[in-house]
């Protein structure tokens, strides 16, 4: 926490639990670290890294009681709800998805009360150039793009040179840290992301024509 100026923490669905949620915003506070909501879908064992077959009602309804949860020991001890960041295979579904990015950023207004500005809102962070910036500007809520954190998230898509199109890489791969997967016992498993070194991989940035070249 002395390190970082910002937080994503998670609500309980991917990750973390009533003790930790508490413990990791008493930490927030002491190190004046701005926290941040970081629902999931309902994937414990899966660590929120497996898409859905979801409504849009029902996603916003899992967010709320996430990022209720949360604002719960916010206001216990006394900090404000900076914003809402989706985790995982949510990210990737609600940045692809109209109706789904609506659903998770409407959430957001649910919450203004509890935000650092009231009258301007809690943000939501999502990826630039997608269905996540339609749905914000749409909405009015406040936005936090990818290009000032894609040193954290690695925000990544692949280029294809014979088509010069872009295309998000699949949800599990679209935060950059270790991948999950099963063996054929059924064991959970922790591997490495596998890249194909011949292609380029860029980091989307604040708009879809602006990126940021890593190979």
């Amino acid at each position: 926490m002395k390190t970082i100026h910002l937080a994503n923490i998670a609500c309980g669905f991917h990750a973390s639990d009533f003790s930790v949620m508490n413990r990791t915003v008493v930490l927030a506070k002491v190190n004046n670290v701005l926290v941040g909501a970081h629902p999931s879908l309902p994937d414990l064992q899966g660590f929120g890294r497996r898409e859905m077959a979801i409504e849009p009602d029902e996603l916003a309804c899992c967010f709320i009681y996430q990022v209720g949860a949360l604002d719960g020991f916010l206001k216990r001890h006394g900090l404000p709800l900076n914003h809402i960041k989706p985790h995982g295979a949510v990210y990737g579904q609600t940045a692809r998805n109209i109706d789904l990015a609506r659903a998770v950023v409407g959430v957001a207004k649910v919450f203004n009360g509890s935000a650092p500005q009231p009258d301007r809102g809690v943000a939501f962070m999502g990826l630039a150039g997608t269905a996540h910036q339609q749905a914000v500007e749409e909405m009015g809520v406040p936005f936090i793009a990818g290009k000032a954190f894609w040193l954290l998230f690695s925000f990544l898509i692949r280029s294809y040179p014979s088509t010069s199109s872009c295309i998000l890489l699949t949800a599990t791969g679209i935060e950059w840290f270790a991948d999950l997967d099963y063996s054929d016992e059924g064991k959970l498993l922790i591997t490495k992301y596998a890249t194909n070194h011949t292609e380029r991989l860029f980091a989307l940035t604040c708009s879809a024509h602006d990126v940021i070249v890593r190979r």
